[in-house]
């Protein structure tokens, strides 16, 4: 089994995905629906969680 060389890997994107969404969210609450909304704010806790993470 090989190992991946993670010194050329493009760094995780999420946060800043979850940023825009937050984004639009502040912007434009209306367009969230419950489940959207409930969805969005459980991503939350997780990005949170991977952001404290350490780097590998």
């Amino acid at each position: 089994m090989r190992r991946r060389d993670r010194s050329r890997e493009e760094p995780p994107k999420s946060p800043v995905v979850f940023a825009r969404l937050l984004t639009h969210f502040d912007e434009q609450p209306d367009i969230f629906d419950e489940r959207l909304r409930h969805l969005l704010f459980w991503r939350f806790k997780w990005a949170a969680n991977a952001l404290r993470a350490p780097a590998d």
